[in-house]
């Protein structure tokens, strides 16, 4: 825990508390609270907390062994994103997820990450057009059934290091945004894909590189329909398979 002189201490009593105590605790206090954001992202992406759970804070605190103020402050970020809804006198919870908000999300994320696809492949250069090629190439090398987490982090990798050249950081912040929220409704779709031992009939490699040819060529057209197909195939999965209401 992190210790500040007491409001109203003497002097005496804060001697040997210089500015650079000071600076270095509040430096502390930032790093506790982007470690403590940072994992119940994750949690709360994946699934691992569920939607409408109620995030105690007695709990959650014994959990990250951090001050209140600490917690307080990742959740309030974590309400920012949209993954954590803060009521009055009812304290923090987990964002619920629905059918009309997945299909909100999903056009929202086509009409955004389209435009930010359409620039990027203007800016792009060839050393853009290499990283997008290696980065689909750790993807594809990797299992999506039995490395589901290190998919899921080379797939993030990819689908952002495809807009990287996208001049607007508005755009990316938004798009950013709509990418952890449909990320949520992914796992919930791998969750009922693992739980029921039946493997989705779907070509996501095929997906994938149909964006990478599209990129390649330049074919900002080709790429952005790339992008709404395979964006729509994950929503209508979702709303098929799963017990979304």
């Amino acid at each position: 825990m992190l210790n500040f002189p007491r409001p109203g201490s003497s002097p005496g009593e804060q001697a040997g508390v210089s500015a650079d105590d000071i600076a270095s605790a509040v430096d502390g206090a930032r790093s506790l609270t982007m470690a403590v954001y940072q994992q119940l992202r994750k949690d709360i992406i994946t699934n691992q907390l569920a939607q409408n759970e109620k995030l105690q804070l007695a709990p959650l605190q014994e959990r990250f062994n951090v001050s209140l103020s600490v917690l307080r402050e990742a959740l309030s970020r974590l309400v920012a994103d949209g993954l954590v809804v803060a009521r009055a006198q009812r304290g923090f919870s987990v964002s619920p997820i629905s059918k009309s908000d997945l299909i909100d999300v999903t056009r929202t994320r086509v009409r955004i990450e389209g435009l930010a696809l359409q620039i990027a492949i203007e800016n792009g250069d060839s050393a853009w057009l290499d990283a997008v090629s290696a980065s689909h190439d750790a993807m594809v090398g990797t299992d999506r059934i039995l490395q589901t987490r290190l998919w899921a982090q080379r797939h993030a990798e990819f689908h952002r290091l495809l807009l990287a050249p996208c001049d607007s950081p508005w755009t990316m912040r938004f798009r950013d945004i709509l990418f952890e929220q449909s990320e949520r409704y992914r796992f919930v779709l791998a969750k009922f894909a693992i739980t029921n031992q039946s493997p989705i009939e779907r070509d996501v490699a095929g997906e994938h590189r149909a964006l990478l040819d599209a990129a390649r060529a330049r074919n900002a057209e080709a790429a952005v329909a790339a992008l709404q197909t395979h964006f729509m195939r994950t929503m209508e999965d979702v709303l098929a398979l799963t017990a979304i209401d």
